[in-house]
């Protein structure tokens, strides 16, 4: 079955791509000492100017760092001082994030950081302990709505004894029928301007039940179709790009030749 990180990688083709134009820092570089804030927005200031538009421009503030502790990017610094992988992740991060979203940034750095800083650290802990204060504080003018899948929600919840009694309406959300599904497909196919075959939406609507039928608690649901509909439009191109004499009609058409090449590569 094709593995729910295609997209990721293919973005991490990209930015590998890019990365040969870029001037990075060598490991050898990096200082063996632990640093303080000013220190390392110093460093990369000092190593990281030649990519800048502007040589005023700073390329990490002090704000900048705290944000990517607090977002769980990094892990937050041991007595206020920051060590050598800090400054690998701060790099990482500083490279990638014009070509990746701090979703996927976190997907990376997640194992690395439980690897190198381990599974315990409280930067979780202390993110809820701000959220909860913010909160108090500002009960009156502040909406805070947390999203997610069950499971994972309930252990949020239960993290912390305060955010049982902050947060108590729910609204659960059930995942989409197989019905709903390929009704999402075809209303991806109308926004392109495709035409999906009939025998292609009978294949697709067979698969959809299959998948539905057999779901865990990772299933991605909508995001399932999308990824279904571009990998479709790509085995479209692919076929057709060797073709000299295109149709219109063949250009907006998705086959049932196209998915099953797709539904085939998933299993």
């Amino acid at each position: 079955m094709a593995n729910a990180n295609d997209d990721l990688e293919k973005s991490l083709e990209r930015a590998y791509r890019a990365l040969d134009f870029m001037e990075t820092i060598a490991p050898e570089e990096f200082p063996n000492i632990e640093l303080y804030m000013d220190q390392v927005t110093t460093f990369m200031d000092r190593k990281l100017r030649m990519t800048l538009r502007n040589p005023g421009d700073k390329v990490l503030t002090k704000t900048m760092i705290n944000n990517y502790a607090k977002n769980e990017l990094i892990p937050p610094p041991v007595k206020k001082k920051y060590n050598k992988e800090h400054l690998y992740e701060l790099l990482f991060i500083f490279y990638f994030k014009s070509f990746l979203s701090i979703g996927d940034i976190q997907t990376l750095l997640t194992p690395l950081n439980e690897q190198v800083f381990g599974k315990d650290t409280d930067f979780g802990i202390e993110a809820v302990d701000t959220l909860i204060k913010e909160m108090e504080d500002h009960r009156d003018n502040l909406v805070v709505i947390v999203a997610g899948y069950p499971e994972p929600m309930k252990e949020f919840i239960d993290s912390n004894p305060g955010l049982e009694s902050r947060f108590n309406k729910y609204i659960h959300f059930p995942d989409y029928t197989a019905e709903e599904l390929i009704g999402i497909l075809r209303l991806k196919c109308a926004a392109g301007e495709y035409k999906l075959a009939a025998s292609a939406e009978k294949a697709a609507a067979k698969y959809f039940r299959q998948v539905y039928e057999n779901k865990d608690e990772n299933f991605a649901n909508g995001r399932f179709v999308r990824n279904f509909y571009e990998k479709v439009r790509e085995q479209q191109a692919n076929r057709l790009v060797l073709d000299a004499d295109i149709t219109e009609e063949e250009l907006t058409t998705l086959t049932l030749a196209d998915v099953k090449a797709v539904i085939a590569a998933t299993k």
